[in-house]
């Protein structure tokens, strides 16, 4: 697993991933946003503004449940979210006075692994492959 220091920021209680959100119709349309990694939530998340400012369109409403129980109608939309080098065409949620938050829905998607104990996020190695192997069976002699 390889840690993503670059494009993560701790802060207090949080850990914070900054992702790239793209107006799929328009992607000349493009916001840095810096999303809190939430494990306890699933979809994305972002604030109003951000969403006026890619101009996205909205395509109707979802009632949320917020941590305390309560519910909100969010509006939604599509955009692309980018994040060390990968790309999800994913169903936004967006409303005024929200943070961004990245749901464990989405990380799982991007395959981002969350290190709760160091407040850290995590990725896989991309690949790895064996070239050479060599196979003994017995002793070798000398």
């Amino acid at each position: 697993m390889q840690s993503l220091k670059g494009e993560l920021r701790k802060t207090g209680r949080y850990v914070h991933a900054d992702v790239v959100v793209i107006n799929p119709l328009r992607q000349s349309l493009r916001q840095n946003v810096r999303f809190i990694a939430d494990t306890g939530a699933v979809g994305c998340v972002i604030p109003e503004s951000i969403a006026k400012k890619l101009k996205l369109q909205s395509r109707g409403k979802i009632v949320a449940v917020m941590a305390d129980g309560s519910q909100k109608p969010l509006d939604t939309s599509f955009a692309v979210l980018e994040f060390a080098g990968k790309r999800l065409y994913a169903w936004v949620a967006y409303e005024k006075g929200f943070d961004a938050l990245l749901g464990v829905d989405i990380m799982e998607v991007l395959g981002i692994h969350v290190d709760v104990p160091n407040k850290n996020l995590l990725m896989p190695v991309k690949h790895f492959s064996i070239k050479n192997f060599i196979l003994t069976f017995g002793w070798r002699k000398g």
